[in-house]
């Protein structure tokens, strides 16, 4: 007599869970900071290279640019609420625009650089005008990738600072 039992494979079940995404502002009203976590994703971020042979890709690549939001990137600045920022000399309503090769310009004047050449100064820190660091700006970008997802600009900015830190004063 032929066993049967051995031909019919196991099967799992597989439920689909119903839950609602909280809005951002839901979601950091209930964040708890986890400093191990963060050193995690610092981490990542600072080993991170993306494997690709010849010229960098965002090198050929069209400039694009964005307002997005991102934490204060300044040096000892424990800031991690991202907001939009404007340059201090314009009106209240410029919104600063950054480019996926790493340009910040004002979208009401139009002054432009890399963005290793502004200072910031946030809600912590407000008229102490600070450069930006490797370490702020790895914990600044980890959040702008979470809230962007997978804006092809801030995507390509990420890789681009990675690719060229010199550019940007992060090759210690």
């Amino acid at each position: 007599m032929v066993n049967n039992n051995n031909l019919i494979p196991k099967t799992e079940l597989v439920q689909e869970l119903k839950s609602e995404i909280p809005s951002f502002e839901e979601f950091m009203g209930n964040y708890e900071n986890d400093e191990k976590v963060n050193k995690s994703y610092e981490a990542e971020l600072d080993s991170y290279e993306e494997k690709e042979y010849g010229p960098c890709r965002v090198c050929s690549e069209t400039t694009r640019s964005i307002a997005f939001k991102i934490a204060c990137p300044a040096v000892y600045c424990d800031d991690r609420e991202p907001g939009f920022w404007k340059h201090s000399g314009c009106s209240s309503d410029s919104r600063m625009q950054i480019t996926n090769k790493g340009d910040l310009s004002c979208d009401s004047c139009g002054v432009s650089y890399n963005m290793s050449n502004w200072n910031f100064a946030c809600s912590n820190h407000r008229g102490d005008y600070r450069s930006m660091g490797k370490d702020s700006w790895a914990k600044s970008m980890s959040i702008a990738l979470g809230i962007s997802g997978t804006n092809q600009v801030v995507r390509d900015l990420n890789v681009y600072v990675v690719s060229h830190p010199e550019k940007f004063g992060f090759n210690s």
